[in-house]
């Protein structure tokens, strides 16, 4: 085993090796790639000669067709002094050289913004290319500006032809003027096409042939792939370790493999952000990226909070949440929009018809004994219905801003704007991250110093500073990205009151030990004196609440209440538990990893949404998620680890080395 092990750990150091070298031969071979193509500036370069170009045949042409109209004007004056002086009506006549005048006026108008945005385009041409995102900027705006000449040009052409129908006399001089101006600037401007809809071809069939297609050959994959290769690398390094660690401490691979078990869900959190990470081409951690995450599914927090109550006390699930949560939002805009009541006082008559709701269905499942199953099936229809009531089948929207800046706006910087501070950043949000990531190290530590002066087993002081270290770092990395976007996101302070004030619920009150208590076994709890019916029958008005303040959070998102809200949002839920580690048995089961699970989730549909992936094929694999994360449950249950190679990989070492040492 020994044996094994040493030759595993050297197999993957040589695939550490060939993929790292594998990634650094295709960055060279990107690199021969870019540097043999033309770079963003000689495009620009070349592309700024043509629409210069085509913009000074352009304004030439606009030049002859004013003068065409000067032209069609003068003979109509004079038509009409000769059609006077013979003693004739000229009205008509008259009639025709006030339009022919107000014609000319509007060409010179449309000339002077031709100018202008000729003027423009010059402007965005004079770069030196120093600066590559003004030269990607420019790139973008000078076809926008030749678009805009032309514009110009068709209306002083089709004044230039109205006048010429108008004025049959000058049509022949005139559209002889305008061939031979045509002749002159297409001889000029080889590259010009001056024709009905003045484009301009910028590529040729041959010059497309001449390129090269990507990604043929080893190299080209190579080329396409290289940073994939570094990713295997980075996996084939940890791996190796492992091994390493295996081979030569046998016990700390099986406390890893504890750890990695304890922690499951945190792991496959990091896992698939950093797989998103990379199939994404780093897009899911962006900040304006980060910040919608956190507006999309802070809702869906809040319903899970409430649903691993529900879970953990007596394994059931509710499946009226998100009808319920649809209803509220209803109830809202009813109030808010349509009845023009007070934003605190609707929001207040909303959370009690929430509990009123949760009271309701919690009498039939705690006194009456029917299931939770048919009680919550019931009341999902029951909720959808009146949600169709109350909005007849139509949407109301949208909401004031007063109500949408309680959920859905970012923290101003007030601290920034007190002071006077000039940056990108918002400085209230690097604030208050600051003050967060001290909170939980003071906290870690504190919590640990109380463990020991109670004799309780606690982790090795080591364990304890990577902890603090790598979820300090991974706050920083939140509080920085949403300082770079918009700032702390309002609903972030709602659910994390939420998420702080239930997890000190279930993890230190009296409350929280009977509902795990009931979980573990409810007869058990009932002969130890927990008020079970009690218990459940507010579990579920609990239940209610927090779908009602989810219901709000959700019409301050959408900005609207329609027929359709907060469907299927409670499959999403209760997921979002049993992927965060709750027993489908009941009595185990977090807030923290109730939240988990939703990020785990939020960042699965995310990334595949950024990927393009249809919502099938997105559904599918969220369905497989849940059923692994209860799969690894039952394992982990059965036999002691979810991960049991690791776990039992160091446990055979150990009892090698004891029998060699015997």
């Amino acid at each position: 085993m020994k044996n094994g092990a040493k030759f595993g750990t050297i197999i993957l150091l040589v695939l550490t090796l060939v993929l790292a070298a594998a990634g650094v031969t295709g960055t060279v071979f990107e690199n021969q790639e870019r540097n043999a193509q033309p770079s963003a500036f000689d495009l620009y370069q070349e592309e700024a000669g043509q629409l210069f170009a085509e913009g000074e045949g352009y304004l030439a042409v606009a030049d002859e067709a004013i003068g065409n109209i000067n032209s069609y004007l003068d003979q109509m004056n004079k038509n009409a002094a000769a059609f006077t002086a013979a003693g004739g009506d000229a009205a008509n006549l008259d009639a025709q050289v006030k339009a022919a005048g107000e014609a000319l006026e509007s060409a010179k108008t449309q000339k002077e913004k031709m100018a202008g945005d000729f003027e423009k385009l010059k402007a965005s041409i004079g770069l030196d290319g120093s600066d590559a995102e003004a030269v990607d900027k420019a790139r973008t705006t000078m076809p926008k500006r030749i678009n805009t000449i032309r514009a110009a040009l068709k209306k002083i052409t089709k004044i230039d032809e109205v006048e010429s129908a108008s004025n049959p006399s000058a049509e022949t001089i005139a559209r002889k003027q305008a061939e031979a101006l045509l002749e002159t600037v297409s001889a000029e401007y080889p590259d010009l096409d001056l024709g009905d809809q003045f484009t301009v071809t910028r590529e040729s069939a041959a010059a497309q042939e001449d390129v090269p297609e990507p990604g043929k050959g080893f190299k080209g994959f190579l080329q396409d792939n290289w940073q994939y290769a570094f990713w295997l690398a980075g996996v084939m390094l940890i791996a190796s370790v492992l091994s390493f660690i295996g081979w030569k401490k046998p016990a700390t691979l099986k406390k890893i493999g504890a750890a990695a078990n304890k922690n499951m869900m945190l792991v496959a959190l990091i896992v698939i952000t950093l797989l998103f990470f990379v199939l994404t081409n780093y897009k899911n951690l962006t900040p304006a990226n980060i910040y919608n995450v956190i507006n999309q599914y802070s809702y869906i927090i809040i319903l899970a909070t409430g649903m691993l109550l529900c879970i953990v006390s007596s394994a059931n699930i509710d499946l009226s949440v998100g009808r319920v949560m649809g209803f509220i939002a209803a109830c809202a805009a009813k109030f808010i929009i349509d009845f023009k009541m007070n934003v605190p006082l609707s929001m207040f008559l909303c959370l009690l018809i929430g509990i009123a709701i949760g009271a309701w269905q919690g009498f039939w499942i705690a006194y009456v004994k029917i299931p939770a199953f048919v009680v919550t099936l019931a009341g999902q229809l029951t909720f959808y219905g009146l949600t169709m009531v109350i909005l007849k089948g139509e949407t109301i929207a949208p909401f004031p801003a007063a109500f949408n800046n309680i959920f859905s706006t970012a923290l101003p910087d007030f601290i920034g704007s007190a002071f006077g501070i000039q940056s990108s950043l918002n400085i209230t949000t690097l604030i208050i991250g600051a003050l967060v990531i001290l909170v939980f190290i003071a906290m870690q530590l504190l919590n640990r110093a109380s463990r020991i002066k109670k004799g309780y087993e606690v982790q090795p002081f080591v364990t304890t500073i990577g902890k603090i270290v790598i979820i300090s770092a991974v706050l920083a990395f939140l509080f920085y990205s949403l300082s770079a976007n918009k700032g702390l996101p309002t609903v972030l302070i709602t659910v994390s009151l939420v998420v702080l004030i239930y997890t000190f619920i279930t993890s230190k009150t009296v409350i929280g030990r009977h509902l795990y208590a009931m979980g573990g076994n409810v007869n058990a709890a009932r002969l130890s004196g927990v008020k079970t019916q009690r218990m459940l029958f507010l579990t579920y008005v609990n239940m209610g609440f927090l779908a009602a303040l989810a219901g709000l959070a959700f019409a301050s998102r959408m900005n609207s209440a329609s027929p359709m809200g907060g469907q299927g949002e409670e499959l999403n839920a209760i997921a979002a538990c049993y992927i965060g580690g709750a027993s489908a048995y009941g009595g185990i089961g977090t807030v923290g990893g109730a939240v988990i699970g939703a990020l785990t989730m939020g960042m699965i549909k995310n990334g595949m949404s950024i990927m393009g992936m249809q919502q099938d094929i997105q559904q599918v694999v969220l369905g497989l998620v849940l059923l692994a994360a209860v799969v690894m449950d039952i394992v982990s249950k059965s036999n002691g680890s979810a991960l049991p190679f690791l776990g039992r990989l160091g446990a055979r070492k150990e009892k090698k080395k004891e029998a060699a040492g015997t």
